[in-house]
């Protein structure tokens, strides 16, 4: 089925940890051989208590506010796309996700720190959740790339992304609207400030996303010793209207300790075509039967809804926290016999409804031990409920876990951070994972980072029961023997600074066993058939690079390099839908102190592509060229440009229809 390929060597390692919180204040120790640092170069995901970027052994990147907005990020997609090693590529039906070449379901997404509970599956997981975040919401991203199951548990193989909202100090309106090729939106923010005790913050967005066209095909051909026949299923984006609403409030029970509640609500009226053909090639006959066409219309609602508490005594920082989120999913397929276009709905063909309800308790406690340790303990309990027509068993699940980690400083050069934590799954019993990470100081400026550690996944309701028979181009078939994916990994890696210059090195590797993958069944009464399996070992290593040049006061160059090697290790295959090299080339501009205009050109080149369509199984390459400019006109207006993909390049296993022109513009009272 694909083109079998040689083993690379392993050489190096290292990778990264993960966690996820609110900010809360917490000891780190510091020291005088390091540079000072910014604000935002302190973050909580890589290990759930604050840490400066250099300190962490994690591999952190930091989306700060500014870099938001001067790339007029509409979308998460668009403000990822500048990340070193983080795999977004389009698909018809929304975005693939992954970090150091893990699959999908493999990178935790956070909200605050909090879980998103979105669809489960290994291909859909995360696919839709980079157009269902509201950016007029968000302050900063925090990125780790490597396992972090031992604070995260299950989800975290491959990485963290950590979505932190505004929380504003002052009061503020913002209005803003952006359009593009792709899309156009509008959007409210409204930021009270602290009122006496009371602080609120409220969102609301709405979103109309275009229909492309047809994006790509799956392609079956069949041999029939005279002649072929082939069945061509073209597919469209998903596109209609999305609305948000988002409502964080925080009170002042004293000068250390806060209560925040929040209500996150997201609606999407969607809808995708897909046309299917018939390509005979015969003797007797040749030609193109245009035989069915389907409209698949997405009608969803989720709601999230919780009450945290958070403080610091002399002892440390401590938070607890309870939520609930309900996602209700129904899709609706409607056919017709093709007849030039698909304007009308058509005939009913079916219907499939899902309902999941998750609801989380979780809570963290850091003491501080001594001058050179602070200690965290936590834990959660999480109950998920998945009422759906495409499973075919009961699906609920129950987790439990529990962790402990140690940031322990050996000396001013040495940081030493292990952490392991016990997690319980009532359909497949208890697992533990641990890690080691590890900050060495060479020189002022010259940093050592090592991780090793171990990793896990349990297989989620779909993946065991899925029996889908409602889609208009797929069966999928769940496998209730699957196994749970577990992995060891590490990384090393070396970064520093010179004047000017900065830059990153690392080596990464992954050993995974029975890792969740579908695979291709056939055609199953003109569906294409996938069925879930464990891959019984991979290996997924690779080499990152950073580097960073200032040029002048106003100009700097940035590039980042991924070489990934990501196998089947039973088979020597290689893994679909990861490419081997992954660069971007950078120029930034920033003269925002005397004319309030910033403006970044970049390359990307996404080279080596692997794709299974059905039996369309290749690789691909893709280049792009893009630019945009932001100009603040004053303190309380803004407005960008942008063009991505500016030689209009288009690559159909990519889903990359070509040139995408976007504007936007907000005002801030």
């Amino acid at each position: 089925m694909t083109k079998m390929i040689s083993k690379k060597k392993s050489a190096l390692i290292v990778t990264v940890l993960c966690g996820t919180v609110l900010p809360v204040n917490a000891y780190v120790g510091s020291t005088d051989n390091t540079t000072a640092v910014n604000t935002h170069d302190v973050v909580v995901t890589a290990s759930r208590t604050e840490q400066k970027v250099k300190e962490t052994p994690s591999a952190v990147e930091v989306i700060t506010h500014e870099q938001l907005e001067r790339t007029g990020a509409n979308t998460l997609t668009e403000a990822l796309k500048m990340a070193t090693d983080l795999n977004i590529t389009q698909s018809a039906m929304g975005n693939n996700v992954s970090l150091r070449g893990m699959n999908n379901n493999q990178t935790l997404i956070l909200i605050n720190g909090r879980r998103v509970r979105t669809e489960d599956t290994n291909d859909s997981a995360n696919k839709y959740e980079l157009n269902r975040v509201n950016m007029s919401n968000v302050d900063h991203i925090e990125i780790v790339r490597g396992a972090a199951s031992s604070l995260y548990g299950s989800d975290a193989m491959g990485g963290v992304i950590n979505i932190i909202t505004k929380k504003t100090i002052a009061p503020e309106v913002t209005v803003g609207s952006d359009w593009t090729t792709h899309e156009k939106d509008g959007y409210l923010h409204v930021g009270t400030g602290q009122k006496g005790k009371w602080s609120f913050d409220i969102d609301s967005r709405y979103s109309d996303t275009r229909n492309w066209g047809y994006l790509g095909s799956t392609d079956e051909v069949i041999n029939l010793g005279t002649g072929t026949y082939s069945m061509l299923t073209n597919v469209t984006n998903q596109y209609g209207k999305r609305y948000f609403f988002n409502f964080d409030g925080r009170y002042a029970l004293a000068e250390n300790r806060e209560l925040d509640f929040f209500f996150d609500y997201m609606k999407e009226n969607l809808e995708s075509q897909s046309l299917t053909k018939h390509i005979i090639s015969m003797p007797t006959y040749s030609g193109t039967v245009l035989t069915a066409g389907y409209r698949n219309l997405f009608d969803h609602e989720r709601w999230t809804t919780g009450i945290g508490y958070k403080g610091k005594d002399r002892l440390g920082d401590y938070e607890f926290r309870i939520y609930n989120t309900k996602f209700n999913k129904k899709q609706s397929v409607y056919y017709s016999n093709y007849s030039g276009s698909l304007h009308s709905v058509g005939d009913l063909s079916s219907t499939d409804d899902m309902t999941f309800n998750s609801t989380t308790i979780d809570g963290r406690r850091s003491l501080q031990v001594g001058d050179n340790h602070l200690l965290t303990l936590g834990g959660e309990y999480r109950i998920e409920k998945y009422d759906s027509t495409r499973l075919t068993s009961d699906s609920d699940m129950k987790y439990a876990a529990f962790y402990a980690q140690d940031e322990w400083l050996i000396s001013h050069k040495w940081q030493l951070i292990p952490s392991v934590r016990w997690d319980y799954v009532d359909a497949f019993g208890s697992k533990v994972t641990a890690k080691l990470g590890n900050t060495y100081h060479l020189s002022k400026n010259l940093r050592l980072k090592m991780n090793i550690g171990s990793a896990y996944r349990a297989p989620t309701a779909s993946e065991l029961y899925m029996d889908w028979t409602h889609s208009s181009y797929a069966l999928i078939l769940g496998n209730k023997d699957l196994r749970p994916e577990t992995a060891v990994n590490f990384d090393i890696g070396i970064e520093g600074e010179h004047r000017n210059t900065s830059g990153k090195l690392t080596y990464f590797h992954n050993k995974v066993k029975d890792m969740i993958d579908y695979e291709y069944q056939g055609v199953t009464s003109g569906l294409y058939t996938y069925k879930y399996y464990n891959v019984d070992h991979a290996v997924i290593q690779g080499v990152e690079a950073e580097a960073k040049q200032k040029l002048s006061n106003k100009f700097s160059l940035r590039s980042t390099y991924t070489y990934l090697d990501a196998v089947n290790s039973d088979t020597n295959e290689r893994l679909a839908n990861r490419a081997s090299h992954s660069v971007k080339l950078m120029l930034e501009f920033d003269d925002m102190a005397k004319y309030g205009i910033t403006a970044t050109l970049w390359q990307d080149w996404l080279l080596g592509y692997r794709y299974e369509l059905g039996e369309d199984v290749g690789t691909t390459h893709l280049n792009t060229l893009n630019f945009v400019i932001n100009k603040k006109f004053n303190d309380n207006f803004s407005a960008y440009m942008g063009v991505d993909n500016i030689l209009n390049k288009q690559d159909v296993h990519l889903f990359d229809d070509g040139r995408v022109w976007r504007v936007g513009m907000k005002y801030t009272f």
